[in-house]
């Protein structure tokens, strides 16, 4: 089934086009934003907001929204934190069409298949500068298990970059500790 199928695509607006408050840089979500929720994970999510309020700005973001980014090609869900931020050109909203599609799959799918990979690599050649665009997104065959077996998927996915997350902080807040011990005994 393609991807186009189960998901619309819209894609942001050019960061001049912004008009009022929410134009400077800090009402615009970012890569790192994006990559902040992915590490947050299910921590930070409340259900998706009404749809009728989204109406008002399609370019701005509630809690559950998902993201693809076409400068690091990742997806995500928008967390509380991220609520209101405009989304510019480089990203795109993916809207599921049925609620037989669970959002953290569709994330996982996007982030880790080795299938959808390889066919972006296919649908990517003879591209100078290989990038991923919104109608290559729209060609992608993909192959939906069980909503069930989606939210196991996901959850498990998003659990897991949250672990990832606090094992790297864990990490380097321990090497600061050792360090500030070692520098207490070199006199």
């Amino acid at each position: 089934m393609k991807f186009e199928k189960v998901v619309q695509i819209n894609v942001g607006q050019n960061i001049s086009r912004f008009k009022g408050k929410q134009s400077d840089r800090s009402g615009i979500y970012t890569n790192e934003d994006l990559i902040g929720d992915l590490q947050e994970g299910l921590r930070n999510l409340t259900t998706k907001a009404d749809t009728s309020l989204s109406q008002k700005d399609k370019y701005q973001l509630f809690p559950g929204d998902i993201l693809y980014s076409f400068v690091s090609s990742k997806a995500g869900i928008v967390s509380n934190k991220n609520t209101g931020k405009l989304f510019n050109q480089n990203f795109a909203k993916l809207t599921l069409l049925s609620d037989e599609i669970d959002s953290k799959y569709i994330c996982y799918i996007l982030n880790e298949s080795v299938s959808i990979k390889k066919q972006m690599a296919i649908l990517m050649q003879g591209s100078v500068v290989p990038k991923l665009t919104p109608a290559i997104l729209r060609e992608i065959d993909i192959k939906l298990p069980n909503k069930d077996t989606q939210s196991i998927i996901g959850t498990n996915y998003f659990n897991l970059n949250r672990y990832q997350y606090l094992t790297e902080l864990e990490i380097d807040l321990n090497r600061r500790i050792y360090l500030e011990m070692l520098k207490k005994l070199d006199v």
